[in-house]
């Protein structure tokens, strides 16, 4: 049996939280998703159940297009999208933006002096199935902590966990779920709770 509670956490948009207890007193997931997200609490648990080996699950990109083995052409093609046709969601940040998408880039080339940028997928981070108790949960909190840090530059939060996801090599570690799948199993949909939503 699984128990779970329910809770609001504030970060840069308003999130609907749900964390997992398992038998043994402690944590096992921590689930946070959009306001206008719905899932299915009580498919969940048994759901979860299935990913005990990997650290996160996230969203895949894909259902908006297809990036193939490169995550980063799709973060890119967003990011651009988002300057010339949603760019008062990101107007504050308009600049370092810029400077990050240059940055990837020059990653992205190997011509930056590290190790190529080479992301396998670009994520919706309207969702994201955290496991508490995986080997590796510490180096996922790092991770977010770099985004949330790097948050307060960049307005967009899916700018940036690819990036510190792959960082940190936890990008093939993370499991990037098909919309499809996740409605099919957890029930999710999203739900016009919000007007002017990007």
């Amino acid at each position: 049996m699984v128990y779970f509670r329910l809770f609001w956490s504030l970060i840069y948009t308003v999130k609907e939280s749900v964390t997992f207890h398992g038998r043994n007193g402690e944590w096992e997931w921590l689930v946070e998703f959009d306001g206008n997200v719905v899932l299915d609490l009580h498919t969940l648990g048994s759901f979860l159940d299935k990913y005990v080996s990997k650290p996160l699950l996230l969203l895949d990109w894909s259902y908006h297009e297809d990036c193939g083995d490169d995550g980063f052409q799709c973060f890119s093609r967003e990011l651009n999208d988002m300057l010339r046709t949603r760019r008062k969601y990101i107007e504050d940040s308009k600049e370092n933006i810029e400077a990050w998408e240059r940055k990837l880039a020059k990653e992205h080339e190997g011509i930056s002096g590290t190790r190529k940028y080479t992301p396998p997928y670009y994520y919706e981070t309207r969702i994201i199935l955290r496991n508490l108790e995986h080997e590796r949960s510490s180096e996922v909190t790092q991770a977010f902590r770099k985004t949330y840090e790097k948050c307060h530059e960049i307005q967009r939060d899916q700018f940036l966990v690819p990036y510190f996801l792959w960082h940190a090599n936890l990008s093939f570690d993370t499991e990037a779920l098909p919309m499809r799948y996740l409605a099919d199993s957890v029930g999710m949909c999203m739900v016009g709770t919000r007007v002017g939503r990007n």
